[in-house]
């Protein structure tokens, strides 16, 4: 049952709540005293300023650097495949990871062969005629190899 609400409250009344009220107060105060005292985070260092942090990170690189190179070894020195540098200039260079091949010549019979069936004979002019399901002729077609043309004649 809660606490009533008294509409005109006494002196005695208004006394003994305020007396009340300072000693929860006290308690509290004395708890959270009593935890800070037997409960207190350690104490935290101060957050470092941007020279310190500076100052570390080039500690950090230089201690990086120094472990790699401390031997003065440079592994695949070419960026190749773990070969090193050659001893002088006339050695020969380690080969690459990838080759070049260059692409070969056509040869002009092979191109014609490739490009379109064509009879093998280049040196003479040729006329084909193309003839429909009756066998009626329907169309003549010239082919110039000298000039690379082909001429298309409709009858």
């Amino acid at each position: 049952m809660g606490k009533r609400f008294i509409e005109r409250p006494t002196a005695r009344q208004i006394v003994d709540r305020a007396e009340r009220e300072a000693q929860l107060e006290r308690k509290l105060d004395m708890a959270k005293d009593w935890l800070a005292a037997n409960y207190a985070p350690p104490p935290q260092p101060p957050l470092p300023t941007k020279a310190e942090l500076k100052a570390r990170e080039d500690v950090a690189t230089f201690n990086r650097f120094f472990d790699e190179y401390e031997h003065n070894e440079i592994p695949d020195r070419l960026g190749k495949t773990g070969q090193y540098e050659p001893k002088s200039i006339y050695s020969p260079a380690p080969a690459a990871r990838i080759r070049r091949e260059a692409p070969r010549k056509r040869k002009a019979a092979e191109r014609n062969e490739r490009d379109c069936e064509l009879p093998q004979d280049q040196r003479r002019h040729h006329t084909l005629t193309v003839t429909n399901g009756r066998g009626k002729p329907t169309a003549t077609i010239k082919v110039n190899p000298f000039s690379k043309r082909i001429e298309v004649n409709f009858l």
